[in-house]
């Protein structure tokens, strides 16, 4: 199976709206993803946004990613962390230099809905920007347990799990439309990344465990297992994450473990 992850941070501008904790909140996605039970990832198949890009040469790097993720990858995942906004009915994202795309930008394109796989995340704000567009611009652990786990095991497992599932597209998005995503008090983190991360590092040890009760050893979870437990850990930050799934049944895994089991004959 031929996979891959985008990474896409826009921290904002020293001085206006920077947000420090874009590239650390970048950094926990890449260790889990990178973890036995995150799907065993190669550094091959993670991609950033190269540093030095201008506005344009950027949005064309971009634009020749998802082409290729479009036409060649089976299973994508892309992740954006930044600022965002809704104008017009529309979710929008902007990139580090300024350029401002719609969310469907990175959605499964038209004609293409019956065809990828695909999960995005998206860690940005998604409140109201009236009057124009440009006033986006001012919005304001080791995941593998004890040890021990065979990650080419798991990552088998893992791409088992995505080729049972039809094609579509999830995405999970960490607020409401028209809310705005908050960051934590010391700036380290953002609401919904440290939700996440947590309901993953507190429930990764138990799940663990509970794999080797399958005849298998095999367990996995999709966002929509621990979105409950996700949401209750931003209740003090007044924010809901919101999860939307556009196209064919099945649920893509987030977590996938694949443990050997002795049995006795």
């Amino acid at each position: 199976m031929k996979r891959k992850i985008l990474l896409i941070g826009n921290p904002g501008i020293q001085g206006v709206n920077y947000t420090p904790a874009v590239f650390p909140v970048l950094q926990r996605y890449i260790d889990f993803f990178k973890s036995e039970v995150g799907g065993f990832w190669y550094d091959s198949e993670i991609v950033e946004v190269p540093q030095g890009c201008g506005p344009k040469s950027e949005v064309n790097w971009l634009n020749s990613q998802l082409i290729e993720f479009n036409s060649e990858i089976d299973y994508s995942i892309i992740v954006f962390v930044g600022h965002g906004g809704s104008y017009l009915g529309e979710d929008k994202v902007q990139l580090s230099k300024g350029e401002i795309l719609p969310l469907s930008c990175l959605l499964a394109p038209q004609g293409f809905e019956g065809r990828l796989r695909r999960m995005v995340i998206v860690d940005a704000c998604r409140s109201l920007i009236g009057g124009s567009r440009e006033q986006l611009l001012l919005e304001s652990r080791s995941f593998s347990g004890e040890g021990g786990l065979m990650g080419n095991y798991c990552r088998d497992y893992y791409d088992h799990i995505i080729e049972e599932c039809q094609p579509h597209t999830e995405l999970l998005q960490s607020t409401k439309y028209g809310e705005y995503a908050s960051i934590n008090p010391d700036h380290t983190g953002t609401a919904f990344s440290d939700a996440l991360f947590d309901t993953l590092g507190s429930s990764v040890p138990t799940w663990n465990q509970k794999a080797l009760d399958d005849r298998y050893g095999r367990l996995h979870k999709g966002i929509a297992d621990i979105l409950p437990t996700v949401q209750a850990g931003m209740s003090g930050y007044n924010q809901v994450p919101e999860f939307s799934k556009f196209g064919g049944s099945g649920d893509f895994p987030l977590y996938a473990v694949w443990r050997a089991v002795e049995r006795r004959l």
